[in-house]
């Protein structure tokens, strides 16, 4: 797990490089294995993410969220490697747009 200080300082670096930055492609469950945990099906994340500009990441606790368009990615661990959960909520929009567009 990230420590309160790697959190605040992973935040502030993400502030300080990617806020404005756009999200070019999505690779979810690449290599599965049991320490990634994704809500949704994570074969849609690309949909969902893909074009949205970061705008912004704060830490909560040991946690860093990561906000890009309606969707919140959260970093639990290994400060190398980003494991993302999306907000059921902005899964859920991305759901219905989809369907709306059927």
């Amino acid at each position: 797990m990230i420590e309160l200080p790697e959190a605040a300082v992973l935040a502030a670096q993400i502030n300080k490089t990617l806020v404005g930055k756009k999200i070019k492609n999505v690779v979810a469950a690449h290599t599965p294995h049991k320490l990634a945990w994704y809500f949704g099906d994570p074969q849609e994340y690309k949909g969902l993410l893909a074009g949205n500009v970061l705008t912004g990441a704060t830490s909560y606790g040991g946690q860093v969220e990561i906000s890009a368009g309606k969707a919140k990615l959260v970093k639990l661990d290994n400060p190398k490697e980003v494991y993302g959960l999306l907000s059921a909520q902005a899964y859920q929009e991305f759901i219905a747009s989809e369907e709306s567009q059927s």
